[in-house]
């Protein structure tokens, strides 16, 4: 059994025609995960790497259902891109996104909690099903099997970005292996951004 994510997720991915969205779009996709749209405004009508690529979340849903997001939107410009997402009924959504304001990351919360949305991060490398889905760019050749149990592993302030799970994850598979995994932001309060 999968946790969020599994081979059904359809994957919307925010900022897709950026350095990290493209290239991390193109692993995820490697990965088997089922990328259906890409949202960047004024790109909309183009391709990445196969998947197309829409002016605003609405019109991806409307045209590629999605039941899953993940957005590496930059932090400026992230509030206004993940409330669009859950305006869009899209029920789980991995923001990787770093230096969100934490006054936005509380604003965001609050709506997708008032909404149904699940979110993971922001700042965070993401989650993986072994085999079957990755969010994130959490390393996907050699750190994750699929085995019983995972590790969830929260990431502190000197762990910073993606070595510390990636550390945990290793040390598992080390261990007996590795069914899933995900990775949560810093501790509240100690990272400027993150909550």
């Amino acid at each position: 059994m999968a946790i969020l994510i599994d081979s059904n997720s359809r994957v919307l991915v925010q900022g897709i025609t950026g350095t990290v969205g493209s290239f991390q779009a193109s692993i995820m996709k490697d990965y088997c995960t089922n990328i259906v749209a890409g949202v960047t405004p004024g790109r909309g009508g183009t391709e990445v790497h196969g998947i197309p690529v829409f002016d605003s979340v609405e019109e991806a849903v409307s045209r590629c259902p999605a039941n899953a997001a993940i957005s590496f939107v930059p932090a400026r410009f992230a509030k206004d891109a993940v409330l669009e997402v859950i305006r869009a009924r899209i029920p789980f959504l991995v923001v990787s996104t770093e230096g969100i304001p934490v006054n936005d990351t509380v604003d965001i919360l609050r709506y997708a909690r008032a909404c149904g949305t699940r979110i993971l991060g922001p700042d965070t490398p993401g989650l993986i099903s072994p085999g079957k889905c990755k969010l994130g760019v959490q390393p996907s050749q050699s750190v994750h099997r699929r085995r019983r149990g995972g590790p969830v592993q929260k990431r502190v302030p000197f762990l910073r970005g993606g070595p510390g799970s990636h550390g945990c994850g290793n040390r598992y598979v080390d261990r007996g292996g590795n069914r899933r995994g995900a990775a949560v932001g810093p501790q509240p309060g100690r990272s400027p951004g993150a909550v």
